[in-house]
């Protein structure tokens, strides 16, 4: 595979693992709800105002069950494997989007390690790990207890819905693994509403509420100026995304957050009918025969139409690549991952610039493949 090629195949494993376990219902979830949760578009945690602190819920995104619970106090607590000393002095982020939300709190330098070097953006991050200022891991299931315990008590990494081979010595070791299942929400805005988990751990929710607010704002104009531009136009954009695995084709699934995302920004997405919020998996054929003449075409994970043609020659029938109607965020990658998970307002006016041409917006992740 190439490094397009790998970079998808990640992200589709990702989406397509399905996982057992937990301990507490869906129910309970519910009725904790009652009690004022501040989240108010994500599924799949909550916070709750509890005694002197919050309440932490993570909840499983394939069965819907609780599966970790913290107390999160800023006074002195005991220490239990649940309970959660606040302003939080370090962190070590396996998952590019923990950076992005930790950045756009100010608090970068709480950073103590990264998963790998060649998938991190931020500058400072970058320059840290180089000089061996901060660590470079591998994944969750490969690390070490004793080490991780050098460099901070909280782990935060992507959650795919399994117990960590390790959890039982982290948690003998006091450390905190928070999975973040950021990629599995069904509204940007749920997805961009993580950021108040991090925000929580480093005490200043006040704040990011106030940033979320208007991330929250900016989203919904630009959503209403999509619909009167349709409404004035009556044309809506048929839209096909993603690209060619081996013999397969994967698309966001209808259900995920950015079938959501071209919803909003006015497009008709071809995948729409598709549930599930992972990848949407098509054969050749399918993709050729149903949807060949699909007007515009975005993240096919490529440079420049030269490549497309060395991958697969498939890609030339379609009616988007003819009329060079294909876009992508592929000219830098790292930095849509690490950051458009907090900015989803960005890739909104993104997709309504591409599928509207308004031609006065500047693009802040895409821009046209090269013909």
């Amino acid at each position: 595979m190439n490094w397009a090629e790998n970079r998808i195949f990640l992200y589709i494993i990702s989406s397509l693992i399905i996982v057992y376990g937990c301990n507490q219902t869906h129910q309970n979830k519910q009725e904790l709800k009652n009690n004022k949760s501040i989240v108010k578009y994500a599924q799949y945690f909550d916070i709750f105002e509890y005694k002197n602190g919050y309440k932490l819920q993570i909840i499983n995104p394939d069965n819907g069950n609780i599966e970790k619970t913290f107390f999160v106090n800023k006074h002195s607590i005991n220490k239990e494997k649940n309970q959660i000393k606040v302003p939080i002095k370090s962190i070590i982020c396996l998952s590019g989007t923990d950076i992005g939300y930790i950045n756009k709190l100010n608090k970068i330098e709480k950073i103590k390690g990264i998963s790998q070097l060649k998938y991190l953006h931020d500058k400072t991050l970058k320059k840290k790990v180089l000089n061996k200022t901060i660590k470079e891991w591998n994944d969750i299931h490969s690390l070490s207890p004793e080490k991780i315990y050098k460099e901070s008590s909280i782990l935060s990494y992507s959650g795919m819905g399994k117990t960590i081979e390790k959890e039982k010595q982290f948690q003998l070791l006091n450390i905190h693994t928070l999975p973040n299942y950021d990629w599995r929400e069904t509204h940007p805005l749920g997805k961009a509403e993580w950021i108040k988990m991090y925000a929580l751990l480093f005490d200043n929710l006040s704040e990011c509420d106030k940033l979320f607010r208007l991330i929250e704002k900016r989203y919904k104009h630009l959503k209403e100026e999509a619909k009167k531009i349709i409404q004035k136009s009556k044309i809506k954009p048929s839209i096909l995304s993603g690209s060619l695995i081996s013999e397969f084709w994967y698309m966001p699934a209808g259900d995920s957050y950015f079938a959501q995302i071209i919803s909003d920004a006015g497009g008709d997405y071809i995948a729409k009918n598709n549930k599930g919020t992972g990848s949407a998996v098509f054969t050749i054929e399918q993709v050729v025969k149903q949807y060949r003449h699909t007007q515009i075409w975005i993240n096919p994970m490529f440079y420049s139409s030269r490549e497309m043609k060395k991958a697969s020659q498939v890609y030339t029938l379609f009616d988007a690549f003819a009329n060079k109607q294909v876009y992508c965020y592929s000219h830098q990658i790292n930095s849509f991952w690490e950051n458009s998970a907090s900015e989803p307002d960005k890739i909104l006016s993104d997709l309504i610039e591409i599928f509207h041409h308004r031609n006065k917006k500047k693009m802040y992740f895409y821009k046209k493949i090269s013909f």
